[in-house]
């Protein structure tokens, strides 16, 4: 953020300091995608309720971060949650 000069003279000669530390954890690459449950659902062509069994009851892949009350996860998620749906389809056809 690029503050006015006078605003900048003003915040300095109260003591402010710029390049302190935030004291946040930074991720490794901000520009990494983060899919929502509904969004790993329509990646992955599969109906919400049977991502959310995978990942609820199963645990097939931990959120990476939370929006308020939503779960975000990486690609990796997505990954992990094809190899279960293709093991959970593979199953099926020994019936």
């Amino acid at each position: 953020m690029v503050l006015p000069d006078w605003r900048t003279q003003v915040l300095a000669q109260r003591g402010a300091n710029f390049n302190r530390p935030t004291g946040r954890k930074e991720r490794n690459c901000m520009n990494e995608r983060l899919y929502t449950v509904g969004e790993l659902a329509m990646e992955l062509d599969q109906k919400l309720h049977q991502i959310t069994y995978l990942l609820d009851v199963k645990h097939v892949a931990a959120p990476v971060q939370w929006a308020g009350g939503k779960r975000l996860y990486d690609f990796a998620a997505i990954e992990k949650l094809r190899a279960a749906i293709i093991e959970r389809d593979g199953r099926k056809g020994d019936r």
